[in-house]
């Protein structure tokens, strides 16, 4: 079965409209949505990207579509994301 969804380049601080965007598509039918991270995407953090999109959806999967682990510890990252997984309902993803 097909899966739709995709990536998006957010700008920090912005998150607001990323919650409303992510609650958009989770009502489009969605079934994923990853956002990415580093100086292509506006030095956003995409940990905190996920956090916003769990927050404003239900159903869909959330995560990170790259995370560039050269930004923070491995332990950091790896705490990060059990807490994201546990908080969402096993909805979190973290790509690298």
């Amino acid at each position: 079965m097909s899966k739709l969804g995709g990536a998006i380049l957010i700008e920090p601080g912005n998150w607001s409209r990323l919650g409303a965007l992510s609650a958009a598509a989770e009502e489009a039918g969605w079934d994923y949505l990853l956002c990415a991270e580093g100086p292509f995407a506006g030095w956003a953090n995409s940990v905190v990207g996920s956090a916003v999109m769990a927050e404003n959806t239900e159903r869909m999967t959330v995560g990170t579509c790259i995370s560039i682990v050269d930004y923070r510890h491995a332990w950091a990252a790896a705490a990060a994301a059990g807490n994201l997984r546990e908080r969402t309902g096993d909805r979190y993803v973290m790509g690298f």
